[in-house]
């Protein structure tokens, strides 16, 4: 069956508005150990996390196989990670095992926190 023959490419598209992403987890990262945690935890080069540029990033184990594909977002000194809900509790605590190492830098779930996403028609 191709797309065209299937009924959900008949679906119209929703109207433009802006969305609550609820199966996404905000975690923040904070104190003075914070860019060399997670330099050490993810694949992305910390320096490259900007107030203008979110770059995407995996926590490998030391075999190399990927267990957290995140965006990564700079508020001020922190980092905000964004996780799956359905993974967020065994990747956090997993990363907390190495956050012990960094005095003074804490990793707290962003409960209040709200992802927004937008829908928009193609042009």
């Amino acid at each position: 069956m191709s797309d065209i023959e299937s009924p959900l490419a008949n679906h119209p598209l929703p109207q433009p508005r802006c969305v609550f992403i609820s199966d996404r987890v905000m975690v923040r990262i904070a104190g003075p150990g914070t860019d060399k945690f997670l330099q050490g935890q993810f694949s992305q080069q910390i320096d490259d996390v900007t107030q203008g540029h979110s770059p995407r990033a995996a926590a490998c184990t030391p075999k190399g196989r990927a267990y957290c594909l995140t965006r990564l977002v700079r508020d001020g000194d922190d980092i905000l990670m964004e996780l799956p809900a359905n993974l967020s509790d065994g990747t956090v605590t997993h990363l907390r095992k190495y956050l012990m190492l960094f005095r003074g830098t804490s990793m707290e779930v962003e409960s209040d926190a709200r992802i927004i996403g937008l829908l928009a028609m193609p042009q």
